[in-house]
């Protein structure tokens, strides 16, 4: 994936209808699955996931 000019990436996500039960399982169990990993662990591990590299100084400010 390429870089915008800006120097940022776009990120999308999709998913056909017969990986819907997957994303209504995820979503529901958001609150238990938070409770080993916070939202900022999971949004920094999606670039490594997916092989995507960027530059952590285009990442919004996290407030804790």
């Amino acid at each position: 994936m390429d870089m915008t000019p800006s120097g940022s990436y776009p990120l999308t996500a999709s998913y056909s209808h017969s990986g819907l039960g997957n994303v209504v399982a995820y979503t529901a169990n958001q609150k238990e699955h938070h409770r080993t990993k916070t939202f900022r662990e999971e949004y920094l591990a999606f670039p490594d996931k997916f092989q995507i590299d960027f530059n952590q100084e285009y990442l919004f400010e996290w407030i804790d």
